[in-house]
């Protein structure tokens, strides 16, 4: 299987990222942060999407629920097209040692109360596939 990875324009400007952890069944996922936005030579997935309302989508972070999604993220309570996106990650670990992704709406506050107004991640110039790798 083969994947192709190319280098984002400049460094990662996300301050979280999803580790997927080893676990078989994603007990161990949880969000990750660097305030210092130190993620450079650390490859990753990134998932962007039409963030719908709450019954569509069952979990974003929030200033309410920061400190449990660095502890963990409850793989069930993930949106299908999250879930998907995150077992293709867990593939990329493997084969190309990808540990991280990037997911718009659990990686950026959605209440804002928390200091990430304005966060947001400079994605590769160009189209977007599925699941772009960044390293």
């Amino acid at each position: 299987m083969s994947y192709a990875a190319r280098a984002p324009p400049s460094p990662c400007t996300a301050s979280r990222l999803i580790n997927i952890g080893h676990a078989e069944d994603f007990s161990d996922m949880r969000l990750e942060v660097r305030p210092d936005r130190g993620w450079n030579n650390v490859p990753y997935t990134v998932v962007s999407h039409y963030w719908g309302t709450p019954p569509f989508m069952p979990l974003q972070l929030t200033a309410d629920n920061l400190n449990i999604m660095t502890t963990r993220i409850e793989f069930d309570k993930l949106h299908l097209t999250f879930q998907d996106a995150i077992t293709a990650t867990r593939l990329l670990l493997t084969e190309l040692n990808v540990q991280h992704v990037w997911i718009d709406s659990l990686c950026i506050s959605q209440t804002h109360d928390d200091g990430s107004a304005g966060h947001t991640i400079r994605l590769v110039r160009g189209p977007i596939s599925a699941i772009e790798v960044l390293k």
